[in-house]
C-alpha cells in the first residue's frame, strides 16, 4: 500500500511514532484510521503543530512532513506546505516547542522508576540521540547500543557498545528505538528492571511483561493531557478554517490562480533540480527559486490588481497549466 501511494504521487510519513500515507483519491486498502477532505487537512495541521505527537509540541514532525512533501506530487506538496504554515503559526502563538528526547521523561514516568542510575538505549537514529542527551541531563549514566557506531557515538555523555553485546549490559531502564529491520530483542537479552520500546513496529517480544510500548505510552500521555490537547485542537480549528477560506479565495481570484499556477511550475522545477543536483542543499534550492519567482512576479501582480476583473482573469489564464497536465 505504501509503495503504491508513492508511485501515484502520494506521500509517506515514517517515524518512530507513526506510519501514515497521504494521497488524492479514495484509499483502497484497510487502515486503522483514515480522513478525507477538510478533516484530512485539519489533521495535517494538527500534525504540524505537534498536537498529535506523543511528546506534545515536538518539532521534528515539521521536518518529517516537509520530507514527505518533497517526494509527493506538486499538488500534494502544496497541501502539506500550507498545513506546515498553519502549524508553525499555531506553535508560535501557543509556545509549542519540544523534542523527541522528552520521550525519556514520559517513559520513565510510565515505568515508575523515578531516578534511574543507568540507562541503556538500543538504536542509532535521531530519537536515540535525543533520548541519550535527555537521559544524561537527568543524571543517568547512558550506554547506547547499535549495529554500527553512529557519528555522534563519541559524545562525552554516552558509552557506546555493539548491539550484539546488549545481553552483557545491565541497566535500571532500557529504551529500544530500533528500525523496522532490526532484530527482535528477546527478554533474556535485556538486563533491565523496565523496558520502554518506542520503535515502530515494536522490537521487543509481546510476552515480555516489563515492556512499555509506544502505543501504551501514547495512550497514557493522551489521557493525562486530554483537556489540554482538546483545548488546543479547538483553538486550531479557527486557524484551519481561516487557511481554507484564504485558499478558496486564492483559487477563485485571478491573482490567486496566477500564484497557484506559478507555484505549481516552481514545485515541478524544484523536483527536477532535486533529482539532477542532489549535492545542492534543499534549503538553498528552496530559497533561490522562491526568491526568483517572487521577484519576477511582484510587479506583474501589483499591476494585475489595477485591471478590470475580466482582463485580469484572461491574463491569469495564460499561466494556467494545460488541462491534460502536460506542458505547452
Amino acid at each position: 500500500m505504501l509503495a503504491e501511494a508513492q508511485q501515484h504521487g502520494g506521500a509517506l510519513i515514517e517515524t518512530c511514532q507513526r506510519l501514515e500515507a497521504m494521497n488524492f483519491g479514495p484509499c483502497g486498502h484497510p487502515t486503522c484510521q483514515s480522513r478525507v477532505g477538510e478533516s484530512a487537512f485539519a489533521y495535517l495541521c494538527a500534525l504540524a503543530a505537534g498536537i498529535e505527537s506523543v511528546v506534545l509540541g515536538e518539532t521534528e514532525i515539521v521536518g518529517q512532513l516537509r520530507l514527505a512533501g518533497r517526494h509527493a506530487s506538486p499538488a500534494l506538496e502544496n497541501v502539506i506546505t500550507r498545513a506546515v504554515a498553519v502549524g508553525r503559526t499555531f506553535r508560535r502563538r501557543h509556545d509549542l516547542a519540544a523534542d523527541a528526547g522528552q520521550l525519556f521523561d514520559l517513559g520513565i514516568a510510565a515505568t515508575g522508576i523515578k531516578k534511574p542510575r543507568s540507562v541503556l538505549i538500543a538504536g542509532s537514529g535521531p530519537t536515540t540521540r535525543r533520548l541519550a542527551a535527555r537521559a544524561a541531563e537527568s543524571g543517568s549514566s547512558v550506554t547506547v547500543a547499535s549495529r554500527t557506531k553512529p557519528a555522534w557515538g563519541d559524545a562525552a555523555h554516552i558509552t557506546w557498545t555493539s548491539l550484539a553485546r546488549v545481553p552483557y549490559v545491565s541497566s535500571d531502564v532500557a529504551f529500544v528505538a530500533l528500525g523496522g529491520d532490526a532484530p527482535i530483542l528477546h527478554p533474556e537479552s535485556i538486563r533491565a528492571a523496565a523496558v520502554v520500546d518506542v520503535s515502530t513496529p515494536r522490537r521487543t517480544e509481546h510476552t515480555d511483561p516489563r515492556v512499555v510500548t509506544l502505543v501504551a505510552l501514547r495512550e497514557r500521555t493522551l489521557a493525562e493531557e486530554h483537556e489540554l490537547r482538546s483545548n488546543l485542537k479547538t483553538n486550531l480549528r479557527a486557524h484551519v478554517q481561516q487557511a481554507i477560506e484564504a485558499w478558496r479565495r486564492d483559487a477563485s481570484s485571478p491573482i490567486g490562480r496566477l500564484r497557484q499556477s506559478v507555484e505549481q511550475m516552481r514545485q515541478e522545477e524544484l523536483q527536477r533540480l532535486r533529482r539532477r543536483h542532489p549535492e545542492i542543499p534543499e534549503a538553498t534550492i528552496e530559497a533561490l527559486t522562491r526568491s526568483m519567482v517572487n521577484r519576477m512576479f511582484h510587479q506583474p501582480v501589483v499591476r494585475l490588481k489595477s485591471l478590470e476583473p475580466e482582463i485580469a482573469a484572461s491574463i491569469a489564464d495564460l499561466f494556467a497549466a494545460p488541462a491534460n497536465g502536460g506542458r505547452n
